[in-house]
């Protein structure tokens, strides 16, 4: 007991005098510190000088704060893509860390408000399943998990919105094959499988019909249901090609801050309200509305 006491006491005395050391380091002028430098690698030209400046935590967002009580929204990059009302006397301004979300501080009146920022995602969907006109003005894109529960309740809203504007939507379908779904991915790749042989949208509505009960065994056996060549499909499952492209899709998904399933977005404007055809075709009559507008404007 006595040695474990002195083992402990020794113990002490040496991070103590470690402490030590480098306080005295520290107050001596710093001689063990590393040498640290800077580089500018982006100057902002600012078009006067705003209140507030605020970063989201990722970089990708940059907010300011005008003196016309408006917020200034710049890419990372520097290239602005808009401006929104602010109320006045705001005075402060704080993003969240993927820029969805800003913070707005009002001193006087010792308010914080906690609005939600929208932005337009760019999306890649080359490649990707698609229903509808190829040349559609309006795309809605659906990122999906042949497993979720909620996703199986979205086809059917959708195709109710293809089916009302057969001219200006096109639909694409991603997969985002949530962990936690454990074939969720081996079905994401068994419907690109599918999809080689030209088959995508009936497999995909195979997949969500037996979403709660998928095995290993039941992308055969919905080939084989489908009339499809088995062996080829199995084959293409494990494709290069394939399991490139699903993993693609989820880059994609993050890349634009998706994180749960189902996901839509029309023209890159994210879904917000509930999932109801109503509000899907609000989203789209809103864009069709805009299109017509710049339109007329160029004319």
């Amino acid at each position: 007991m006595r040695l474990e006491t002195e083992k402990k006491e020794f113990t002490m005395k040496k991070h103590l005098a470690a402490l030590l050391i480098a306080c005295s380091l520290l107050l001596a002028g710093g001689h063990a510190l590393a040498e640290v430098g800077w580089e500018v690698v982006q100057t902002w030209q600012l078009p006067e000088d705003p209140r507030d400046v605020a970063v989201s935590g990722n970089g990708q967002w940059v907010f300011f704060l005008t003196r016309k009580n408006s917020v200034a929204v710049f890419q990372g990059d520097g290239t602005q893509v808009g401006e929104l009302p602010a109320p006045a006397g705001v005075d402060r301004i704080i993003a969240s860390e993927n820029g969805d979300v800003l913070y707005l501080k009002d001193s006087e009146k010792k308010t914080l408000e906690r609005v939600m920022i929208y932005h337009r995602a760019e999306i890649n969907t080359e490649g990707s399943p698609f229903m509808g006109r190829a040349d559609a003005p309006v795309e809605i894109v659906e990122f999906s998990d042949f497993q979720c529960p909620f996703c199986a309740s979205v086809p059917p809203m959708l195709e109710e919105v293809l089916e009302k504007n057969p001219d200006t939507v096109k639909l694409v379908f991603k997969h985002f094959p949530l962990a936690f779904h454990k074939q969720a991915e081996p079905a994401a790749r068994a419907s690109l499988a599918a999809a080689n042989q030209g088959k995508f949208w009936p497999y995909h509505d195979k997949l969500f019909a037996n979403g709660k009960t998928l095995t290993d065994d039941s992308y055969k056996k919905i080939a084989e249901e489908l009339g499809l060549d088995v062996e080829r499909l199995l084959k293409d499952m494990d494709s290069p090609t394939v399991v490139r492209k699903v993993r693609q899709d989820i880059l994609d998904a993050q890349r634009i801050g998706v994180n749960s399933t189902p996901s839509l977005f029309v023209n890159g404007w994210r879904l917000t309200g509930k999932r109801t055809a109503e509000n899907i075709q609000e989203l789209v009559d809103r864009e069709l509305a805009q299109i017509k507008k710049n339109g007329d404007s160029k004319n």
